[in-house]
């Protein structure tokens, strides 16, 4: 869910209920069905995330328990039931209220962020920096796996002009999973104001955090705040995108980074990908068939130079993270951060070690953007 208003924000967390189990590994009580447990005298559904969670608590490889269950099912209830037997481990369990589906489950911790917790922190961030700067724009998704809001400040912070004569508004990013699948960060971020893209570079003036604490969390944003200096690294960041071409090796990482976002019949989510990042196209000007032809050698990876500047891919990364809302929040909030990484990267790939081949004719594939 997207909200955009610390309203919305307020009356989420008054209508939100959510219900955790909390309980022992020894508790639960495993079927014949890898996705079925008893537990507290009621059976349980559990989601596929639920279950590969489940079987990594239990330390079998859960391709292996699939198999096993459907094979063997009898076999299947025996061992979970053995590894279960006696252990003490404490284990949260997140419980859907109207289908009693288990949708995750984790080693149990007495801060971990609920969905409720992380709207109660985002309003408490939202009070930070409105009193340190104003905000000018708020962007909040929040679900079960995977949520973030992302603050946009005005005035002294605000905005960001590139010699590009691109405009950004500089904000705070925070992000957490309600089940706890990785640590929460604040760090920075920019939003581009002609099509409302953003960023997210929780390695360049950022931190995650290993206590759950909410006034750890506050504090982080106030010593970002306090120092608006920080503001001047991103003109200089933001040409340097325009000016810098890519190495093959840097434009296929970020063509990666996107084609692994597959539905679950192994679908692209980006079906346009190999015209906004058009590695095939490289790989035959190299006079190679396709991607999978060109020489695997990092030394000829990093030094074969593309026609692709790196702002081209910052663009598409950035747009695809902010808008494609089919595709699950966690992932695209990782491409935030690929973007994020790929505008502060101090190192880049060498050139002139490959054959390089002559690009002065070189025409982009024209992209049909949707109007935000």
């Amino acid at each position: 869910m997207r909200i955009t208003s610390i309203e919305e924000v307020r009356n989420l967390y008054d209508s939100l209920d959510e219900s955790y189990v909390h309980a022992r590994l020894s508790d639960i009580v495993p079927t014949a069905e890898i996705g079925k447990i008893a537990l507290n005298f009621r059976e349980y559904y559990l989601s596929d995330k639920a279950s590969g969670q489940l079987c990594r608590i239990l330390g079998v490889p859960y391709y292996f328990a699939r198999s096993m269950s459907s094979q063997m099912p009898d076999l299947w209830k025996e061992l979970s039931g053995r590894i279960t037997t006696g252990s003490q481990k404490e284990i949260t369990f997140k419980v859907d209220d109207k289908s009693f589906e288990v949708i995750g489950l984790f080693p149990r911790r007495s801060d971990f962020i609920s969905l409720r917790k992380f709207l109660r922190i985002t309003e408490d961030l939202y009070g930070k920096v409105s009193e340190k700067s104003g905000v000018e724009n708020m962007v909040v998704d929040v679900n079960d796996f995977s949520s973030s809001a992302f603050f946009y400040t005005p005035g002294t912070f605000s905005p960001i002009k590139s010699e590009s004569e691109d405009l950004f508004r500089y904000g705070i990013g925070f992000s957490a999973s309600s089940l706890e699948m990785y640590s929460p960060s604040i760090s920075e971020s920019l939003l581009r104001l002609v099509c409302t893209n953003m960023t997210y570079a929780p390695a360049h003036g950022g931190m995650s955090f290993k206590s759950r604490n909410i006034e750890r969390i506050l504090n982080a944003v106030g010593l970002i705040l306090d120092e608006p200096e920080r503001i001047s690294r991103y003109p200089e960041a933001l040409s340097a995108l325009t000016e810098k071409k890519l190495s093959y090796r840097e434009l296929e990482n970020s063509y990666s980074s996107i084609a692994r976002l597959k539905d679950d019949d192994k679908e692209t989510l980006v079906p346009d990908l190999d015209r906004r990042i058009p590695l095939t196209l490289v790989a035959k000007a190299y006079g190679y068939e396709n991607p999978e032809a060109v020489p695997t050698t990092l030394s000829w990876k990093t030094s074969a130079k593309t026609p692709v500047a790196a702002y081209q891919v910052f663009n598409h990364l950035t747009e695809i993270g902010s808008h494609y809302t089919h595709i699950p929040e966690r992932e695209r909030l990782d491409l935030l951060i690929h973007a994020g990484g790929l505008m502060f990267k101090k190192n880049w790939d060498m050139d002139n070690l490959a054959p390089q081949v002559d690009f002065s004719n070189w025409e982009y594939p024209q992209i049909q953007y949707a109007i935000h």
